[in-house]
């Protein structure tokens, strides 16, 4: 949806209240605007889950060190906005205080849009395996 609105937020909202139990996760672009608008929501919505998309969703596990992407999947390079937006989200307090947010937010070397995973995995395994193991309530990894 983009950067939230009140709407959003109080949607979000009355269905915690309503239902408490439902998990409520986060999946944006693997950007410094998908992470300042994850810490956006979290600020009224304390009990959102990050998902992704982090870097160890694209590149694979030996690539995920390395800043170079695959040939295959497309990457877009951070302009100076993106660079000055991801500074001052590292300089937040509740950035600073959480390690886990922090590490994936100084992982943004490049941009991964979420429309990069069709390419990545192809529309098959992108729904019947990505998007259900990264909505699995027992999955452990998230921040």
């Amino acid at each position: 949806r983009g950067y939230l609105d009140v709407l959003t937020r109080r949607f979000l909202q009355r269905l915690y209240r309503e239902r408490p139990d439902l998990p409520q996760f986060y999946l944006g672009d693997h950007d410094p605007d998908g992470a300042a608008i994850f810490l956006l929501y979290l600020e009224s919505c304390p009990w959102l889950i990050w998902r992704g998309l982090f870097a160890r969703d694209i590149l694979p596990a030996s690539e995920a060190e390395t800043t170079t992407p695959p040939n295959n999947i497309p990457a877009l390079p951070l302009k100076p906005r993106d660079r000055a937006l991801r500074a001052t989200l590292l300089a937040r307090k509740e950035v600073r205080s959480n390690e886990l947010i922090k590490k994936e937010i100084e992982s943004i070397e490049q941009k991964f849009e979420l429309e990069s995973l069709i390419e990545v995995y192809g529309p098959q395994r992108l729904c019947t395996e990505f998007l259900p193991s990264k909505l699995d309530r027992n999955r452990s990894e998230s921040v």
